[in-house]
């Protein structure tokens, strides 16, 4: 049996799920002119199969997130960090996957803003050490691999 017909199979099937989020924004300075901002993210969610006693597939691992954004004046600057964890719950035919750390930065300065819209150019970096990493919720994880390092500048305008 190949890997594409063990996935094509679909059975109805009674199933569990727990899951939680966890969204936490700290203002550490927010004055005139300028702010900065901490936030935190986790989630994780997990999913059995109760008529199979197994684990489900291809449910994402956990991930613990922070972002750090500072505005000073048009300007505003933010990095994140991300983390990945190995998936330990596997559903029958899966394959693991390592646990992987992402960071990214960005800057955006506000050109013009008026009663019919803004204008602004920004710079975003994502994936910055080039880290190779497989989304366990991704069916194709083992043939593709999240992009690797990306850094995109652009104008955006809204009226």
């Amino acid at each position: 049996m190949t890997t594409w017909e063990r996935f094509s199979v679909v059975t109805a099937a009674d199933a569990r799920f727990y899951a939680f989020e966890l969204d936490l924004r700290y203002h550490a300075t927010e004055e005139e002119g300028h702010h900065l901002y901490i936030d935190l993210l986790m989630e994780q969610t997990r999913a059995t199969n109760e008529s199979f006693g197994t684990n489900l597939p291809p449910i994402s691992t956990r991930r613990v997130s922070t972002r750090m954004e500072y505005s000073l004046g048009k300007w505003i600057f933010g990095w994140e960090g991300s983390l990945h964890e190995a998936a330990s719950h596997l559903a029958p035919y899966e394959l693991p996957t390592d646990r992987y750390f992402m960071w990214g930065a960005d800057v955006n300065c506000r050109l013009r803003e008026s009663a019919r819209g803004t204008v602004d150019v920004f710079w975003v970096g994502s994936n910055l050490s080039d880290e190779e990493g497989r989304p366990h919720g991704f069916y194709l994880k083992d043939l593709t691999p999240v992009p690797g390092r990306s850094v995109k500048v652009g104008l955006r305008m809204r009226w």
